[in-house]
């Protein structure tokens, strides 16, 4: 695996355990359960939301430490869809070590929106959802 869920800046976060060079592929969805709607055998924030419409579960910290990748306004990395693969894909060079992050408004519709935590010079302050 190419990512381990630990305790970050706002909770659980998914950490690099390698190192990525802008353009590899980080975590590979393509063969992940996928749903619409969550299914009620688990709570809805067990399920990770990863294009619109499309979500991935069931999840959990050991197995699927995906579930803890947290928004940024200035992510390091993005969900790439060319069906039928689904990748996070690294937006710049990522260190051994480094939380991964992606802006949660490129995939979740309006009216969807949240409070932002992450941070950056660029926070945005709410998260809104793709119009």
């Amino acid at each position: 695996m190419n990512l381990v869920s630990k305790p970050g800046k706002v909770g659980l976060g998914a950490f690099a355990t390698a190192t990525f060079t802008k353009g590899t592929v980080i975590w590979d969805w393509s063969d992940h359960p996928l749903f619409e709607k969550p299914p009620r055998i688990l709570p809805e924030y067990r399920f990770k939301a990863i294009a619109p419409g499309v979500l991935t579960g069931p999840i959990g910290p050991d197995k699927y430490p995906d579930a803890y990748i947290n928004h940024s306004c200035a992510p390091n990395s993005e969900i790439q869809i060319n069906r039928p693969t689904i990748h996070l894909v690294a937006l710049r060079d990522i260190a051994l070590g480094e939380e991964v992050t992606f802006d949660y408004a490129t995939l979740y519709e309006r009216p969807w929106s949240m409070k932002c935590s992450c941070g950056t010079p660029s926070c945005r302050g709410t998260i809104l959802g793709k119009p």
